[in-house]
């Protein structure tokens, strides 16, 4: 299980690295890239504090 959440754990960060090339090569504004650096960043502290619960 650990696993799962492990790989998306990489994922995400993959995710976060596609949306700075694609504000870098001007595939989306800076205002989206914010909104969706955001939304990422709360993931990642949802997903970080599970992987906590659960080996705890």
């Amino acid at each position: 299980m650990y696993t799962v959440l492990y790989i998306a754990k990489g994922s995400l960060e993959e995710t976060n690295y596609h949306l700075y090339l694609s504000k870098d090569l001007g595939y989306i504004t800076e205002t989206d890239y914010a909104f969706l650096f955001e939304l990422c960043t709360r993931i990642k502290m949802m997903l970080y504090k599970l992987i906590k619960s659960l080996t705890a």
